[in-house]
């Protein structure tokens, strides 16, 4: 049986073919960085909806934000506003679950004197 290489020396081998084939029309080190902000920024979106779903769809209480906080590498202020009406819409359609009553206000959201912001 043939001894596979370990992952990390193959994306070297890669981005150095890569390289090595056509230097100016490809970026092989850019390319893998902009693929890891990618995979960096889904990441973020998919904490930013599961923090949404542990405190506005849990029931029948939210999960504190302490335990969200050390479950997702951030401070309690820090998942407090990690999520906004964007992401409790996008939880409430996945799951097609009510969110608790919302306590943040939406820009669309009339003021007290009937005006929207």
């Amino acid at each position: 049986m043939p001894r596979r290489r370990p992952a990390r020396q193959e994306t070297v081998l890669h981005l150095e073919a890569a390289a090595d084939a056509e230097p100016e029309a490809n970026e092989p080190l850019l390319s893998a960085i902009a693929a890891a902000r990618r995979r960096r920024d889904a990441a973020e979106a998919e904490i930013r909806r599961l923090a949404a779903y542990g405190r506005e769809f849990t029931r029948p209480r939210p999960y504190k934000l302490a335990d969200l906080a050390a479950a997702a590498g951030m401070s309690i202020y820090g998942v407090r506003t990690a999520y906004d009406h964007e992401e409790v819409a996008d939880v409430q359609h996945a799951t097609g679950l009510k969110p608790r009553e919302w306590r943040a206000t939406s820009p669309d959201d009339p003021t007290e004197d009937g005006s929207t912001a």
